[in-house]
């Protein structure tokens, strides 16, 4: 702009201005909202290690040749981990809420098959997904997920979230029904708890 009359160096910076002016307005539209991206994070909060479930599928073979019941509580306290864990409950009709449901007659080994191919090993994969809200409160959010997994389970949980340095992270899942739940302790593991327990 050295030898451009000052009535073209103004046009100039006028339109680099509206330039910038427009790219922050796309970038807002594209970036994913405060719920879109705590809805992505859910699947991952779930899920447990690959290592973690590799283990308990052996550990889970060997109880059952000997007869025996394997001991969950040897395992972090997950949302996947509280699913496996607990009873077989069966679809009794639309109105038979529990925290989670197998479909009636559903083979264990197609569940078992059906999450060793997910990744994450999760049971609230992202497509499972038939209901979402959000509550947002500042760097806090709350709200319910609702989930179909291939027709084998459903659930309904729900969950907290903190928004922590610019990241979305889900802290909480608890099982209404049942009273109780998993939550993010200090180290960045999950707890079981049930209702009553001190936070």
């Amino acid at each position: 702009m050295g030898n451009a009359s000052p009535g073209r160096r103004s046009a100039i910076l006028a339109a680099a201005c509206l330039a910038g002016v427009a790219a922050i307005v796309i970038a807002l539209h594209v970036l994913p909202s405060d719920e879109t991206r705590i809805r992505l994070a859910i699947p991952d909060a779930a899920a447990m290690p690959r290592s973690e479930w590799r283990r308990l599928v052996d550990i889970e073979s060997r109880m059952m040749s000997a007869g025996s019941v394997t001991r969950f509580e040897d395992f972090e306290r997950n949302l996947t981990v509280l699913f496996l864990a607990g009873p077989p409950n069966s679809y009794d009709g639309p109105s038979a809420w529990m925290d989670f449901v197998v479909a009636s007659m559903q083979n264990p080994a197609e569940i078992v098959k059906e999450m060793d191919r997910r990744s994450p090993v999760t049971v609230v994969a992202a497509q499972d997904i038939e209901r979402f809200t959000c509550q947002l409160d500042g760097d806090r959010a709350r709200g319910i997920v609702e989930f179909d997994g291939e027709r084998m389970w459903r659930g309904r949980v729900e969950y907290r979230a903190e928004k922590r340095i610019g990241v979305w992270t889900i802290t909480e899942f608890r099982l209404p029904a049942s009273r109780m739940g998993t939550r993010l302790d200090s180290n960045g593991r999950w707890k079981f708890f049930a209702e009553g327990d001190p936070k």
